[in-house]
């Protein structure tokens, strides 16, 4: 039944004011349904914008948050590597087989007194030094512990440089940095280990750093510079 049919059909049935009702009734059921569907629309649009509002904040945080992550690596692979160089040279000074030492043997008492004033020593170590039946090999020995004792310090900075940026990097990462100290304390024990009187410790010192410590800093070096995004030359 078309419109035209049901109008006749109104007003048949009631007359005029049955057509002017029913006029009026669907008159308020479209406008209702238009506000209703209105609200509905409004309603969805405002969600949707909530909704899109939500997922900004989160990405724009998660950016954020990887953006500061990567900033306290690139921090911590600089701060790491200038700490493991100055650690390392420290090392190779003092394990170095072909150190030399000055020549105070054949030195007179006077320029030898007046030489060892330009080290950093205490007043007792000097006059230890003078007093010795063999200064040179004494000089040697207190030279050779101070240069053990600066490797040691710098190796202990380098160590908490690295405990540092442990939350900065993932397990693996962190696991080869740590593989570098650990190779380096061994190195420094075996060191020890000579000074205090075992003399088959000073080459071990050295082999353990060119086996151990050398490929350990290599396989940091390309870590360092995949996470950098530095190419290899």
């Amino acid at each position: 039944m078309d419109i035209y049919d049901l109008i006749i059909a109104v007003v048949t049935a009631g007359g005029g004011g049955a057509l002017i009702t029913f006029l009026g009734i669907r008159s308020f059921g479209d406008a209702w349904l238009n506000s209703k569907f209105e609200q509905k629309l409004e309603a969805f649009r405002h969600d949707r914008a909530k909704e899109l509002e939500r997922f900004k904040f989160e990405n724009d945080s998660a950016f954020k948050a990887r953006d500061r992550i990567q900033e306290k690596q690139f921090e911590g692979c600089m701060s790491i590597w200038a700490s493991l160089k100055d650690a390392q040279s420290k090392l190779l000074v003092s394990i170095n087989e072909l150190q030399r030492y000055p020549n105070i043997r054949w030195m007179t008492d006077h320029k030898r007194e007046e030489f060892l004033r330009e080290f950093d020593f205490p007043k007792s170590t000097q006059d230890e030094i003078l007093s010795s039946d063999d200064p040179q090999a004494l000089f040697t020995k207190i030279i050779s512990r101070q240069r053990f004792i600066e490797a040691a310090e710098e190796f202990s900075k380098f160590d908490r440089v690295t405990r540092t940026y442990e939350l900065f990097f993932d397990q693996t990462t962190f696991e080869l940095i740590r593989s570098v100290t650990d190779a380096m304390h061994e190195v420094l024990l075996d060191k020890e280990m000579y000074l205090d009187g075992h003399k088959e410790s000073g080459r071990a010192a050295w082999t353990q750093y060119q086996e151990k410590c050398v490929p350990a800093i290599r396989a940091l070096v390309s870590k360092f510079q995949e996470i950098l995004k530095i190419e290899s030359l």
